[in-house]
């Protein structure tokens, strides 16, 4: 909870506490970031891409878990982290074609492994909880995907503090006032 502030009065070197309910009313809206501030999203990539390799790995890749690794980390790091087609690209440039069984077994484990890492930090709910009865309104500012985003967020079911109140906010929607300030 937000401690209370204190104001002067007139006339007066004495103080007035004001009560916290007051701060309520003076913001009306809090926007969160998605990746990394409400669920811990390194450590869900993390966990996903270790499946996949393990996976492809036992479908007939043959690299070691390591190079396997490296690989996929170089592609991440020149086409961004959030690029969809990194198990296509990791075959063609290893086998130089896209093996179905291997792909598809990569594919799998990497969701399975994503929808079991995917929680949000602690405390999290509980403060959207509490933010969303004091009446304040809740944003989402993301640069993932909007789609990526929203299938987040609906898997950990925050979709709801969301949807009466705000819209999610991605570089594809972001309005031009927040685009020429940075924060999209």
């Amino acid at each position: 909870m937000i401690p209370p502030f204190t104001v002067p009065k007139r006339r007066s070197a004495h103080r007035t506490i004001v009560p916290s309910s007051y701060l309520y009313t003076m913001i009306r809206a809090v926007v969160f970031d998605l990746d990394n501030t409400l669920v811990d999203f390194m450590a869900m990539k993390r966990q996903a891409v270790d499946a996949a390799i393990g996976a492809m790995m036992d479908a007939g890749l043959q690299l070691t878990f390591d190079q396997v690794k490296e690989h996929i980390d170089s592609i991440y790091a020149e086409l961004g982290i959030e690029y969809q087609k990194v198990f296509d690209m990791l075959l063609e440039n290893v086998l130089g074609y896209v093996d179905p069984r291997i792909i598809s077994a990569g594919i799998i484990a990497y969701r399975r492994a994503r929808e079991a890492a995917l929680k949000p930090y602690p405390h999290v709910t509980a403060t959207l909880m509490q933010l969303n009865r004091k009446g304040l309104r809740l944003g989402i500012l993301s640069d993932a995907p909007t789609r990526e985003a929203w299938l987040r967020l609906c898997f950990i079911n925050y979709h709801h503090f969301l949807m009466k109140w705000s819209r999610l906010m991605t570089p594809e929607n972001a309005n031009p006032t927040l685009r020429r300030s940075g924060l999209s």
